[in-house]
């Protein structure tokens, strides 16, 4: 016998879920997936979707498409965020919000061989101590800012590589990605891939401090100032995916 859908907004059924998730996950799980799920109810605000009911599979893929395109994420960042969804919409399930199954629809992308070795995804908890061994031990050095980056915005390593000091926020709390191409930091989508993203306290703070005590005063060839710098410049990317791997 087929369940009777009871209505619900996006919106709250995204705080039923976080409000679940709290019972038996770490508060930077909760976090995690919270932020995962914003941008899930920005698109539901853009498409005008008010009611879970309304949701299909159709739907769930059209906003895969858009999460994609709009976040400029790769294979691996992509997979997260849609584990995060197919969670959110089993739960939705549970409380006859969408059919029930619907979360099947939910396909994720696959890795391939050297992705699923080298680009494993970081779970909340391990992310944790990771950031709790920089705090201790290498705080607000160059591994620990491109840590809580990578960390606070799924972006992808060219993104990061092309970031410079003024595309810093401490105010707004904020990072802003921004296509250059003429200076030679292009972003994967162009001018569809800038965006503001915003960034936790933590995260504002370390970067604050790094800029301060750490990052060498150097500009690249182009004559701006690298966030991410060397002694040398603007770091190369090989040189982030070193350090990241180290990580």
């Amino acid at each position: 016998m087929t369940r009777k859908l009871e209505p619900i907004e996006p919106d709250e059924a995204i705080e039923l879920y976080l409000a679940q998730k709290e019972q038996d996950a770490s508060a930077r799980t909760v976090q995690a997936h919270g932020y995962r799920l914003k941008q899930f109810r920005q698109w539901c605000n853009k498409e005008n979707i008010d009611n879970m009911n309304d949701m299909t599979g159709r739907r769930l893929y059209e906003y895969r498409l858009w999460r994609k395109d709009d976040g400029d994420l790769n294979t691996v960042s992509l997979r997260t965020q849609l584990c995060t969804l197919r969670t959110f919409i089993r739960f939705c399930e549970s409380i006859d919000a969408v059919e029930s199954e619907l979360h099947d629809e939910i396909l994720l992308p696959t890795l391939n061989k050297n992705q699923d070795s080298r680009d494993e995804m970081l779970e909340s908890d391990r992310a944790e101590k990771i950031r709790a061994y920089f705090r201790k031990f290498e705080y607000a050095s160059l591994k620990h800012c491109l840590f809580e980056i990578f960390w606070s915005t799924s972006a992808r390593l060219g993104a990061v590589q092309a970031l410079d000091t003024d595309d810093f926020s401490a105010v707004n709390q904020s990072l802003a990605f921004r296509h250059r191409p003429k200076t030679g930091t292009p972003l994967k989508n162009r001018d569809s891939g800038e965006r503001q993203v915003a960034i936790s306290d933590e995260t504002t703070a370390v970067i604050e401090d790094y800029l301060e005590q750490n990052r060498p005063d150097v500009t690249d060839a182009q004559e701006r100032e690298p966030l991410i710098a060397s002694e040398n410049g603007r770091m190369s990317q090989s040189n982030i995916r070193a350090l990241i791997y180290s990580m």
